[in-house]
C-alpha cells in the first residue's frame, strides 16, 4: 500500500474509536444540563482526538481500544466482547497498559458487585490472579524479568525518566514532585510554552482539558454521577493508574501530548457525568443527539 492509504487504513481505526466515544457520551447525555453536553460533545473535535488518532502507529489502535472500553463498561453484561477486543488490542500494541485494564476491571468488580460475601470471594479468586498474569506480562514485555523485585521496577523507572531528553519537548521530570509530574503530564504544554501553529493548537487543547479537570473537581462532591458506579470506578482507577505509570516515565511532552489519549476519553467521561440537569433539551436537539 501507498503511504497515504496506509494513513486511511489507520484512520479506521481512530473513527472507530470516536464513534465509540461519541456512543458512551450520548449514553447519559440526554439527561444533563443543555450547555454541558454541547460543551461534552464539543470535546470530540479538539485537535489531538481526530490529529493522533489517524496517524500511523499505536496511537490510533490504542484510542479506538479506549474508546470501546468505555463504551462496553456502560452495560458490560451485554458488551463484554467489546471489552474483550479492547483488552486484546492493547495487549498487542501495549501489554503493560492491557495489565492496567485487567486490573481496573477485577477491583471495580469486586468494590461494585452487589451480591453477598461467598460470590465476591469467588470472584476475587478468579480476578486476582487473571489481574497478576496481565501485570507480569506487561512488566515482562516492559524488560523487566523479575516482577517481585522492587528494585528493578525503581531501576526501571528511573532509567525510563531519562529516555527522550534531547528534544525541544523534553522535561527533566526527576527534579519534578508527584503533582508536578501528573500535571506537566496531562496539561503541559500550556499555551506559548511550544511555539509555531501546532503547538499554540496543543495549548488550547490543554486549555480545555484543564477547565474539564477543574469542573469535575468542583462538582465531584456537590452533584451526584449519572454514571453506574461500576462504570464510573473502572474508568478512574484505569485512567489514574495509566497516569501515575506513564507520568512517572515519560520526560518528553511531544510522547505525552499523544500517549495520554489512552485514558482521557476516560476522564472526559466521569467529568461530564457530575453535570447537574437543569432544564429538558428542545425537541430539535433531542432529534439532534438521537
Amino acid at each position: 500500500m501507498s503511504y497515504g492509504g496506509t494513513f486511511l487504513i489507520f484512520n479506521i481505526f481512530g473513527t472507530v474509536g470516536l464513534l465509540a466515544l461519541a456512543s458512551t457520551l450520548l449514553q447519559f447525555l440526554p439527561k444533563r444540563h443543555l450547555v454541558a453536553r454541547r460543551f461534552a460533545i464539543a470535546t470530540l473535535f479538539l485537535p489531538g482526538v481526530s490529529f493522533w488518532s489517524a496517524g500511523i502507529g499505536k496511537d490510533s489502535l490504542t484510542f479506538m481500544a479506549a474508546g470501546l472500553a468505555a463504551w462496553a463498561s456502560l452495560r458490560l453484561d451485554k458488551r463484554y466482547p467489546g471489552m474483550l477486543f479492547a483488552l486484546g488490542i492493547f495487549f498487542v500494541v501495549r501489554p503493560h497498559i492491557g495489565g492496567i485494564v485487567v486490573v481496573a476491571l477485577a477491583l471495580a468488580l469486586i468494590f461494585t458487585l452487589q451480591s453477598g460475601v461467598a460470590a465476591k470471594a469467588a470472584l476475587l479468586a478468579v480476578a486476582l490472579p487473571a489481574a497478576a498474569a496481565g501485570l507480569v506480562f506487561g512488566l515482562d514485555y516492559a524488560g523487566i524479568s523479575d516482577p517481585a523485585s522492587l528494585s528493578d521496577v525503581t531501576d526501571y523507572i528511573e532509567e525510563r525518566q531519562g529516555y527522550n531528553m534531547g528534544g525541544e519537548a523534553s522535561i527533566d521530570i526527576t527534579s519534578m514532585s508527584w503533582p508536578i509530574r501528573l500535571f506537566s503530564y496531562l496539561f503541559r504544554p500550556l499555551p506559548l510554552e511550544s511555539p509555531g501553529l501546532l503547538g499554540l493548537a496543543v495549548g488550547f487543547e490543554n486549555i480545555v482539558l484543564l477547565a474539564i479537570f477543574i469542573f469535575f473537581l468542583l462538582k465531584i462532591f456537590k452533584e451526584k454521577s449519572w454514571l453506574p458506579l461500576f462504570t464510573r470506578a473502572f474508568m478512574l482507577l484505569f485512567a489514574i493508574g495509566t497516569l501515575v505509570i506513564l507520568a512517572n516515565t515519560t520526560a518528553n511532552l511531544g510522547i505525552a501530548i499523544r500517549q495520554k489519549w489512552m485514558f482521557v476519553p476516560m476522564l472526559i467521561c466521569v467529568a461530564f457525568s457530575y453535570a447537574r440537569t437543569r432544564r429538558p433539551a428542545s425537541r430539535l436537539d433531542e432529534i439532534a443527539y438521537a
